[in-house]
């Protein structure tokens, strides 16, 4: 008799579990999102930086020859301030060319509002499948009902999971280093679905 009270107690919580698991498997995403967003801000402040630095000294570099007049072409210190101002220059274009800033940020925002959508296409399938009344009242629901509700939660768990190992290999290839518990948790999707 104690087995039977104790397997209905364990089939009442699921769907308890399913719903708590799949609010953390939201809260990852949203917190991925709020990541990839933070990262396409930081690429973006670095482009318009880099774009800045080269207008700057590229303006200062046309006043050579103005400069050359004025102080003499032989001035060792005309010279080495504008060697100075073109290697910035130069410098600058070429970091800005190497991690593509602008291009980085582009696809990150991207990234980001995918993520923001799919967390809530995520959301409005479990609300369309599940009646949300269920959930406020699931200690009064039949058997069968809680086993749907946990089923229904289960699958969208799989899918967001999956997303989220998805986007976070998009976001690693755009060069953007995840926490490293966001890490640990794709790793352990990873592990779970080759278990599978």
């Amino acid at each position: 008799m104690a087995e039977m009270s104790e397997f209905k107690s364990i089939a009442d919580e699921k769907p308890y579990v399913m719903y708590n698991m799949l609010s953390r498997s939201q809260r990852r995403i949203a917190d991925c999102a709020d990541m990839i967003a933070s990262a396409a801000r930081s690429r973006s402040r670095m482009g318009s930086f880099s774009r800045v630095i080269i207008i700057c000294f590229g303006a200062i570099a046309a006043t050579y020859g103005v400069a050359t007049k004025i102080v003499g072409l032989e001035d060792p210190a005309v010279l080495i301030a504008y060697t100075v101002v073109g290697l910035i220059i130069v410098l600058v274009a070429g970091l800005e060319t190497a991690f593509r800033f602008d291009q980085r940020a582009t696809a990150l925002r991207f990234l980001a509002t995918e993520a923001t959508a799919n967390l809530f296409s995520f959301r409005s399938k479990f609300d369309q499948q599940i009646n949300v009344g269920l959930l406020k009242n699931l200690g009064q629901l039949e058997r069968e009902e809680l086993v749907e509700a946990a089923n229904v939660a289960s699958e969208i768990i799989r899918q967001q999971d999956k997303y989220f190992i998805e986007l976070f290999r998009k976001v690693n290839e755009l060069g953007v280093d995840f926490p490293l518990e966001l890490k640990e948790m794709a790793e352990a999707d990873d592990r779970a679905r080759v278990e599978q």
